[in-house]
């Protein structure tokens, strides 16, 4: 089975609470969504500007002195020491070790021979390994957008927010620029999630931000075969959905000729990407959702979020 394989399981008890003291003992189990709803502040929109920016930044061109001690080649092998040692060394491997073994291994050739392809590989060869760092990432942005937390009063950010930054800068980093993709084009998604009214506050023309890496693929046939209705859980929905994107930012990586599973031809959309919901569909009795999303482009982002 293939990434797409792992379920998206969301509890639905999230809590609302912006008051930032009573989060200082906020649960860490936590999940969220793979999505963040704008507010009429905008403030979603802008932050999700700031995160594109940073990562930007952080290879952007500089003074020569400084680029010659923050080589490409060295920053490889010390953000893959940072994650092993702060993150991979910590996770549980003793119900798949075969499957962690090779996870290893291809974070030790990507250091060896200064190539995130291996990483890239290793992300899409386990659902396990796929599903901790989406779930890690998307409880961060939760913690962090909704209930206002800091790694300083935050269990779960202070656990796994430096980390999860750290596999960010690695696939932000500019070795993986071959990999992106190019001009419009459309993929597709499917999965299913525990109940329909995690969705309530989503309608058309809302706006979104993607808060984990999202596999999707250019084969709608693909997506529809991860959407299932037989499930036990008379609670449990399908979900499909269509994203069109225009990647004129670095919003997407093409993976098909990397991953385990070159059939599933892979697109990962990168988090933190604004879309606009053009059309959304609950068909109740065949407990199914479609969505159709379209990709928000940096001119209309800074007119909606109305920067001085």
């Amino acid at each position: 089975m293939g990434i797409f394989s792992s379920k998206l399981v969301i509890e639905t008890n999230l809590e609302s609470d912006m008051n930032n003291q009573r989060c200082i003992n906020c649960p860490s189990s936590k999940n969220a969504y793979e999505w963040h709803l704008n507010d009429k502040y905008d403030s979603v929109l802008k932050k999700a500007e700031r995160f594109r920016l940073q990562y930007k930044e952080l290879y952007s061109e500089r003074h020569c002195l400084i680029k010659f001690f923050f080589r490409p080649d060295n920053t490889i092998q010390d953000l893959i020491y940072a994650l092993k040692k702060g993150y991979l060394d910590y996770i549980e491997k003793s119900t798949d070790l075969t499957t962690w073994k090779e996870i290893l291994e291809n974070f030790e050739f990507a250091s060896e021979y200064n190539d995130l392809g291996y990483v890239l590989y290793a992300y899409t060869s386990s659902a396990n390994f796929t599903g901790m760092i989406n779930k890690n990432m998307a409880k961060n942005t939760y913690h962090e957008f909704t209930l206002y937390c800091t790694s300083l009063n935050c269990i779960a950010l202070s656990q796994t927010q430096d980390s999860i930054q750290i596999f960010l800068a690695m696939m932000f980093h500019p070795s993986l620029d071959k990999y992106i993709c190019e001009g419009h084009f459309t993929v597709y998604r499917g999965s299913v999630i525990n109940d329909q009214k995690l969705l309530d506050g989503y309608k058309n023309d809302s706006i979104i931000i993607t808060t984990t890496f999202l596999s999707t693929s250019t084969d709608s046939d693909v997506a529809n075969k991860y959407i299932d209705n037989n499930s036990v859980e008379t609670n449990q929905i399908s979900l499909l959905c269509t994203y069109h994107i225009h990647n004129e930012r670095r919003t997407s990586l093409y993976l098909a000729g990397l991953s385990k599973y070159s059939e599933e031809k892979e697109v990962l959309i990168y988090p933190y990407v604004p879309f606009r919901i053009i059309s959304i569909q609950r068909y109740t009795e065949e407990k199914r959702i479609i969505v159709i999303l379209e990709e928000i482009d940096d001119i209309e982002n800074n007119n909606t979020c109305n920067y001085v």
